[in-house]
């Protein structure tokens, strides 16, 4: 039995064109929220192939990575510490001042083990202040987060972090199911979870897919119900590509560059391979920005911020 994405033609992969450059209303006309039926697998699909068919230099004309990342990127190559910090304290930031504030903090706190004198809440409050987080109002749950975290990490986890460990957050303060699929998406690399953000659900609802007023768990779920186990489509590529696309769409030349450099900063931070592949601003170009400029500026920007690690 072929699988959906063989039944989308090239035709259908172009057609989505008009959903994200236009942002025109009157695409949306024509799609059926997938709320209402189980027959639409494929317009996730067209979405998802477009994007994945262009080239680093034409995603949205900033010069972006392709889809696929470098193996010095994936899972498999991330420091599990860094990688659970960044997911867990990313709340009402931007991903440039997420890179800013996580490399501060790895600079100082290289492990897990480096928080163990911490005794209260307001004391991880103060101190994920200190560094530049989000801590007050709706971004407190990033205080919770990294609490629950690291009381579990003393305790019952006995100083790992496993797969198994990860998933048992959810009974903790603060993790809701976006955050559990983050981590499970990011640190351990399940192809089968779709974190869906505030960003990628507005991308979503742009193009009709789905209704603003739908509820965000229930749409993830949808998603995860029509397109997990698809060979053919990653739902964290996915899942970023919409993110990107409400980022990027409308901003400032400056703006869209500072967005490609927190983008891919804080994944250069949380390599294991970081040293390696930082070391001169080519291996960036190379694998990763087919833009001179901006994979100049995304070397200058790591160094700066990533001081002596």
């Amino acid at each position: 039995m072929k699988s959906v994405c063989q039944q989308v033609t090239l035709s259908d992969r172009f057609g989505v064109l008009r959903w994200f450059q236009s942002r025109d209303t009157q695409c949306s006309q024509h799609l059926t929220s997938p709320m209402a039926t189980t027959s639409n697998a494929s317009l996730f699909l067209r979405t998802y192939l477009y994007f994945d068919n262009m080239n680093g230099a034409q995603y949205f004309q900033c010069g972006v990575r392709q889809l696929e990342l470098p193996v010095e990127l994936k899972p498999e190559s991330r420091d599990k510490y860094r990688i659970a910090m960044t997911m867990i304290l990313s709340q009402r930031t931007s991903d440039y001042q997420l890179s800013i504030a996580v490399a501060m903090l790895f600079n100082d706190y290289h492990d897990m083990n480096r928080f163990s004198n911490l005794t209260s809440p307001i004391e991880a409050k103060d101190l994920l202040r200190k560094y530049g987080f989000q801590v007050d109002g709706p971004a407190k749950y990033n205080v919770d987060r990294f609490w629950g975290l690291k009381q579990l990490y003393f305790d019952r986890w006995s100083k790992n972090i496993t797969p198994e460990y990860t998933a048992t957050l959810s009974s903790m303060r603060g993790y809701g199911p976006k955050n559990i699929r983050a981590l499970e998406a990011y640190v351990w690399g399940n192809a089968n979870v779709f974190p869906l953000d505030a960003p990628a659900f507005r991308a979503l609802c742009s193009t009709g897919l789905y209704e603003y007023d739908n509820n965000i768990d229930d749409v993830r779920r949808d998603i995860e119900d029509k397109l997990s186990g698809e060979r053919d489509i990653p739902l964290i590529d996915f899942h970023e590509m919409l993110r990107f696309i409400e980022q990027y769409t409308g901003k400032s030349k400056r703006e869209q560059e500072n967005i490609v450099i927190g983008w891919n900063a804080w994944r250069l931070l949380c390599s294991s391979k970081r040293e390696q592949i930082t070391r001169d601003w080519t291996w960036i170009y190379d694998r990763l920005i087919k833009d001179e400029d901006i994979a100049k500026q995304l070397w200058q920007f790591y160094h700066k911020v990533a001081g002596s690690q």
